[in-house]
């Protein structure tokens, strides 16, 4: 895969000598990661396409690179959902939940792709990662509020299941 991606690195002109230098460096963590990389020009943007495989659930991302990559965040769609549209949460519960077990008021105003806290240092392999922390953290409140759920039916306040599971 690593050549796929240098072969069109090498067939393409690329105007960014910035953005040719992070892809050539960051190709060689992409084969070893994702099932299938794709790079495409279109609309004077570079649209890089990965899938990768987690707990039999494939993932895709789409990363929207302008000429000024690295010095400027991508874009990020996560299996054709905005990636700002995956970090919103939808209740005051969740929020509170949020607080309670990451410390974060909200993932929206914490993960790397904001303006503010963008850094040229930062790389694909980097925000993969933290998308991968953000979607543990939202699966662990859904199970909190799924079990809070079966305690208040089924079970008495004493059991405490919460420290059983979340550990």
């Amino acid at each position: 895969m690593e050549n796929q991606i240098m072969e069109y690195i090498n067939n393409e002109k690329i105007n960014s000598k910035f953005l040719l230098k992070r892809l050539s460096k960051e190709s060689e963590k992409f084969s070893e990661r994702f099932k299938s990389i794709s790079l495409v020009y279109q609309n004077k943007k570079y649209l890089l396409y990965m899938e990768d495989k987690i707990n039999y659930k494939y993932n895709k991302y789409c990363f929207i690179l302008n000429e000024n990559y690295p010095f400027s965040p991508p874009m990020l769609e996560i299996n054709n959902i905005p990636y700002k549209q995956f970090l919103i949460s939808k209740t005051q519960k969740y929020n509170k939940l949020m607080k309670q077990m990451s410390g974060l008021e909200c993932m929206c105003c914490n993960n790397i792709l904001c303006n503010d806290r963008w850094s040229p240092a930062i790389t694909i392999t980097k925000i993969v990662d933290e998308i991968n922390i953000f979607r543990n953290y939202k699966k662990n409140i859904i199970y909190k509020i799924m079990i809070d759920k079966i305690k208040d039916k089924y079970l008495i306040f004493d059991i405490d299941l919460d420290s059983w599971l979340f550990q």
